[in-house]
């Protein structure tokens, strides 16, 4: 990538940026509502459980077939995270 290059990620992926020879790196976030909540998930089985990580997942042709009692679980409080933010006009995960 050069500089004014744009990349597009989907919601669900997971992604790391790489430093320049300077150790430099520069991104915004642009995002489709107006005020974001924008936090960094590590890989992990919680985060794979994430109802957006599946959708990305089916969207890319990798079904989502093995959904366990604890994903149930981490989806409902997932759902009212979501919900908590939401009433204070934050996203937890733009659309």
């Amino acid at each position: 990538m050069e500089h004014g290059d744009v990349i597009v990620l989907s919601a669900g992926i997971y992604h790391r940026f790489t430093l320049d020879e300077r150790n430099v790196i520069e991104t915004i976030h642009l995002l489709e509502v107006r005020r974001a909540a924008v936090a960094p998930y590590n890989r992990g089985e919680s985060t794979n459980a994430y109802p957006i990580r599946h959708h990305y997942l089916r969207t890319i042709g990798v079904g989502a077939s093995t959904i366990g009692k604890e994903d149930v679980a981490v989806w409902k409080k997932l759902r009212f995270a979501r919900l908590s933010l939401a009433s204070q006009g934050f996203s937890l995960f733009p659309r």
